[in-house]
């Protein structure tokens, strides 16, 4: 029982002077539109602060407008963004296509580099990547061969906090240890004065 009690306190301590580990996410807003303002694109990035002016893109949401390709130009929404192992890690698309790294430079121009982000709109695979800094530089580029040449915008990073796994485990684990060793004090103080 004294091990027990032990045990909960070393538990609870280690956990009094760790401090909360918490990833911090960010969520951004982007939108393209290709140079005769004829087809658009929009969604949503949730990314993570990689250093310096990077993020590395998590998921994200698309949603396209005007690409004849995908659905004859109707509104399409696609929420299959195809991520990477991070570390601007460069890779082969599923098909082949295209290579792919997610990452955003911000406020560095251009926003997305020639490698770009990639989706999954409608049975095909859509890469967005920038051919040099300046207006009107980034590609939109579908799998059956569409692309047109157009601006691509980013707001401001919004911060999204979300509780580190092994932080929450540690919390949990403490708790039940605590828990436990209360439940067996009481249940061991009982049978004595039963005896």
């Amino acid at each position: 029982m004294k091990k027990l009690s032990l045990v909960s306190l070393a538990v609870a301590a280690v956990l009094a002077i760790s401090p909360a580990a918490f990833a911090q996410s960010y969520d951004f807003n982007w939108g393209y539109t290709n140079n005769n303002a004829t087809a658009s694109s929009n969604g949503v990035f949730t990314a993570t602060f990689a250093g310096g002016d990077t993020y590395d893109i998590t998921s994200g949401t698309i949603v396209t407008y005007g690409d004849p390709t995908i659905n004859g130009g109707a509104t399409t929404s696609g929420t299959s963004f195809i991520p990477t192992p991070g570390n601007y890690t460069v890779q082969y698309s599923p098909s082949g296509a295209f290579i792919f790294d997610n990452v955003l430079t911000t406020p560095a121009n251009p926003l997305i580099d020639n490698d770009g982000l990639l989706f999954y709109v409608a049975g095909r695979e859509v890469n967005i990547f920038s051919n040099g800094p300046g207006p009107g530089t980034y590609q939109f580029y579908d799998q059956s061969g569409y692309n047109d040449f157009g601006n691509f915008s980013l707001s401001a990073p919004s911060l999204v906090s979300v509780p580190e796994y092994g932080a929450m485990s540690m919390l949990l684990l403490s708790i039940a240890t605590l828990a436990g060793g209360f439940f067996f004090k009481d249940r061991h103080s009982s049978l004595l004065l039963n005896a």
